[in-house]
This record gives structure tokens, sequence and C-alpha cells, in this order.
């Protein structure tokens, strides 16, 4: 009943052993990375779709904002920048006409921590776009709960807030342009 140990044999074996679970560590590793830079690239093309939907928004709304500052400044011209808005025909006037901009694919990317692999360059400048689409959000927000008490009634009034709406509008989607442009150059 004595019998001798296979030390090698058993070495072998520990180090078959070692590796596999080494092996399968690495590939389960490989393919969590894997799947997190597919959900990377799906977030990507998703808040590229976005943005391009949002260029669009204010593609077919800036026009109008200078349309009705551009009457509104002819106006001016004739009856004073005091001239309540209701006393003169504004032909183009379709009211403030707010543009509604997207930003669930951002949010999702946000959710799903997608940006949390992404590298913090782009990371860093969509969530600057985003802040900036905010920033024009919240005045477009502005002029309308001021617009519905009343607050802007003059021509200069209403014609000040067509000219900032059009000007920011008009740098966001410049930031849009500027994104993209990033965004394909970076995946290409």
């Amino acid at each position: 009943m004595n019998k001798r140990i296979n030390w090698a044999g058993l070495l072998l074996e520990a180090m078959s052993i070692v590796f596999a679970v080494l092996l399968a560590l690495g590939v389960n590793e490989w393919r969590e990375a894997r799947r997190e830079q597919q959900t990377v690239a799906l977030a990507l093309a998703s808040i590229q779709r976005e943005m391009e939907g949002n260029r669009l928004f204010l593609d077919r709304r800036l026009p109008y904002y200078q349309q009705v500052y551009t009457e509104l400044d002819s106006l001016v011209a004739v009856h004073g920048e005091a001239t309540s808005l209701r006393a003169v025909d504004v032909p183009s006037w379709r009211g403030f006409n707010p543009p509604i901009l997207r930003r669930s694919s951002y949010e999702a990317a946000i959710t799903t921590q997608a940006f949390s692999h992404m590298d913090f360059q782009t990371a860093d400048a969509l969530a600057r776009l985003y802040s900036f689409q905010g920033f024009f959000e919240k005045l477009v927000e502005q002029v309308m709960a001021a617009a519905l008490q009343g607050e802007y009634d003059t021509l200069r009034e209403a014609r000040l807030i067509f000219q900032e709406m059009n000007q920011v509008g008009g740098e966001l989607k410049g930031y849009y342009g500027e994104m993209q442009r990033y965004l394909e150059a970076q995946a290409g």
C-alpha cells in the first residue's frame, strides 16, 4: 500500500488547471470588452442620428426666426420699438414656434453606461454639446414662459427674442455639424 506520488504528473495537472482557468478568464474578459465596444458603437450611432435630426429640425426652424426678426426690424423702423406686438401685423408670425430637440439617445448612453467605456475626449465633447443644447432649451423655455405671461409685448422685445433664438440656434446647429464630423473622423 505504499504508493509513490507522481509529483511531475501532479504539477502538470495543476498547471493545466491554472492555464485553463486563466484562458477562460481571458476569453471572458475579451468577450466583455467586445460587448462594451459594441454598446459604445450603438450609442454613438444613435446619438449621431439624434444630432442629425436635431440639426434638421433647426434647419427648418431658423429661417422662420430670421424672417420674423427681419419683419420685426422693419416694423420697428416704421412704428418704433415701444409699439405693442399686438398693434401691428407681422406677416409671417406663427408664434414663437419653439424647436423640439431630442436628447433620449444621449440619456440612454448615460443610463447604459456606454459613456464609461468611451474615450474621455469623445464623452467630454458630447457632454459639452448636450450642455449647450440644454442652454438653448432653457432659453426657449424661459421665452415661452415670459411670452405666456405677456412680458414680450413690444416690437423691441419680440425682435430681441427672435434675434437671440436665431443666433443661439445657429450656433447649436453649427456645433451639431462639428460633432458629426468629429465622430465620423473617430470612426473612420
